[in-house]
């Protein structure tokens, strides 16, 4: 019965935006998989049909009176997107844990020093962060939830509560 009371509660009248676009972001190895999944996940459960959702967020018109709900997921913008999308979540994690992931899953350079490779690599996902809020507050819009990787362990409940809020 828990179940089916929670899915009444999200599928009953003004509850879900039915008709929206939600693009999950954030730059690699920082759980935007992760934070996709559980915004599809809600989506899913609100919509009884009527929802797209896939890799690679582009840029859509809406269509009046359009019931289909759109989540997709990406590392950046791309042309017409930080604009045209109604809701944006943001995946976050220790830049630390994301370069050392990097590595351990083979997308580091090996011809050099690994210092310089470390410091290139973190230069590199802190300019994808920065481009994704820079981008969308430069359209006059915001981040709706910014959810790091940490919180899913340390606080599970809340961080999936704040996804379906948004």
């Amino acid at each position: 019965q828990g179940l089916n009371e929670g899915l009444n509660i999200l599928r009953a009248p003004g509850c879900f935006p039915h008709g929206i676009t939600v693009s999950a972001m954030g730059y690699f190895r920082t759980g935007s998989t992760l934070l996709f999944n559980v915004a599809r996940l809600w989506a899913a459960l609100a919509s009884e049909g009527g929802l797209m959702s896939g890799f690679g967020c582009n840029a859509r018109k809406k269509i009046a009176g359009s019931s289909c709900t759109v989540v997709c997921k990406d590392h950046a913008f791309k042309k017409g997107v930080a604009e045209s999308t109604d809701i944006v979540l943001m995946s976050r994690r220790d830049p630390f844990e994301s370069v050392c992931s990097r590595k351990i899953m083979g997308q580091w350079k090996t011809d050099g020093s690994a210092k310089k490779e470390a410091v290139s690599q973190c230069h590199a996902l802190m300019e994808m962060q920065r481009d994704i809020y820079l981008t969308r507050r430069e359209k006059g819009k915001d981040i709706a939830v910014d959810v790091q990787l940490q919180d899913y362990i340390d606080k599970p409940e809340a961080a999936v509560i704040s996804i379906g809020r948004a």
